[in-house]
């Protein structure tokens, strides 16, 4: 019993001998041999990126559209209302309530999309009008002006005509913000002195 028992320990101290005299060779040595991976852990797989290619499936698109009736987390959006713009096909007025700060993000957010087509003053002398390209309508067009908010928005959204549809650069909220500041440049375009407060009237003569 005994001398198995030392047979055994003589074995296992040999093993861990020869282990360590193995690894400590192997320090410092350079390889262009990549490294023994044991366990792959799905570590190096295929990856596509989004608009690439894939052969696998018959249209060769590595993207997938979504499922028809699923909808992607965070996207629920049930207020049709504030997303759409539209119930039960009219368009509906601006469901944000209109602060001083919503006015401020709004032209803000006008700045940085419209102004470059519509101009700054909405009346479509823009940028775009000087270098030849067809100019925008004035937001104080009759037409324009017989909108609703959530057409406005809709155009917004979808685009219509030669303006492209500017969802995916500007959300839904900003969308409204720019509504609102719309309306304030109509105002404004159409404004008369009776609209001017009295105590602001003299400044204006």
């Amino acid at each position: 019993m005994n001398n198995r028992y030392t047979h055994k320990c003589f074995v296992v101290l040999v093993s861990a001998l020869l282990s360590v005299l193995v690894f400590s060779g192997c320090r410092g040595q350079k390889s262009t041999k990549p490294p023994i991976h044991l366990v792959l852990n799905m570590d190096n797989q295929e990856k596509f990126r989004a608009f690439g290619e894939n052969t696998f499936y018959p249209d060769g698109r590595a993207m997938r559209p979504l499922i028809p009736g699923t909808v992607p987390r965070g996207h629920l959006n049930l207020n049709e209302a504030y997303y759409n713009g539209i119930i039960d096909s009219v368009f509906v007025n601006n469901p944000v309530k209109i602060t001083p700060a919503i006015m401020t993000h709004g032209q803000d957010r006008f700045a940085i999309y419209c102004t470059v087509c519509h101009g700054a003053l909405g009346d479509g002398n823009s940028i775009m009008k000087q270098k030849g390209f067809t100019p925008s309508p004035s937001y104080t067009d009759p037409r324009i002006l017989g909108m609703k908010d959530g057409q406005i928005f809709d155009v917004i959204t979808r685009g219509v005509r030669t303006m492209p549809a500017m969802s995916s650069q500007v959300p839904v909220a900003d969308r409204w913000a720019i509504v609102a500041y719309v309306r304030a440049l109509q105002k404004s375009g159409n404004a008369s002195l009776q609209d001017v407060p009295p105590d602001k009237q003299g400044q204006l003569k």
